[in-house]
């Protein structure tokens, strides 16, 4: 499994050379770490691309829209409900 270092983007790309991970799970990856450090609003495509090491064409290659992507990649987060209390 990869670690997601967060604010370090090339570390990022770094944790997924050699892998046989699709473009998309790189893409949230790189998109849960910058959503969790700058917010949603924080973040551009560009930035988000960067990131992942792709171009604006392969996000729209595999999502609608940014708001696509907020979904795909917080949704399993909500799933899972609030944490157990200790």
């Amino acid at each position: 499994m990869t670690d997601v270092i967060i604010g370090r983007e090339d570390q990022i790309r770094a944790d997924h050379k050699g892998e046989s991970r699709c473009k998309p799970d790189i893409v949230l990856m790189s998109a849960a770490a910058l959503f969790q450090e700058q917010g949603f609003d924080g973040i551009g495509l560009a930035d988000l691309m960067r990131s992942a090491g792709m171009t604006h064409g392969g996000f729209y290659k595999n999502f609608a829209s940014k708001e696509e992507l907020e979904v795909e990649t917080c949704g399993p987060i909500f799933a899972r409900g609030p944490p157990m209390p200790i």
